[in-house]
């Protein structure tokens, strides 16, 4: 005999709970296994100035996701997910075969995406496009020390011809 269930509680489905734990196991693996990555982040996020902004970033895309989570309720998740966590897989091991750390954290991208489809479909792949796009822009490029200077001096120029 079950018991009534009390209003105003939401009744959740297993195949629901099944893929939101499911995901919460990727998520909980991914850092394990992207834990070289992360590291290397931290470590630019705190030696470059030009991506100090890394350190901020990933709790604003946490913020807009976590905003993003009712919209996810209804959706139905697809398992084209899983295809896309094991590109940012093999994105990772590739890119950890040659040390190349801009690589595999775009593979971290690619895994968050992937969760999204499976957890939401092609909805939650749109509403996670915009927090990911903000992880995507925390990640450190390896030219940006040559590039920043010289288009640093064009836009000075440029404000100083505008002033």
């Amino acid at each position: 005999m079950s018991r009534p269930r009390e209003p105003g509680v939401p009744r959740v489905s297993r195949p629901s709970v099944m893929r939101w734990s499911g995901a919460l196991t990727i998520i909980a693996i991914g850092a394990a296994v992207f834990a070289p990555t992360l590291s290397w982040l931290a470590r630019s996020w705190a030696v470059h100035p030009y991506y100090t902004h890394g350190v901020v970033l990933p709790f604003v895309a946490a913020a807009f996701a976590w905003r993003s989570r009712d919209a996810l309720r209804g959706s139905r998740g697809s398992d084209l997910g899983l295809a896309l966590v094991g590109a940012g897989l093999l994105m990772h091991v590739a890119a950890m075969r040659w040390a190349a750390y801009p690589i595999s954290a775009l593979g971290i991208v690619m895994v968050g995406l992937g969760v999204a489809v499976l957890v939401g479909g092609r909805r939650g792949a749109r509403e996670m496009a915009f927090p990911l796009l903000l992880l995507a822009l925390a990640i450190p490029l390896p030219m940006i020390e040559r590039l920043a200077p010289p288009l640093a001096s064009g836009v000075a120029q440029a404000a100083a011809g505008a002033a």
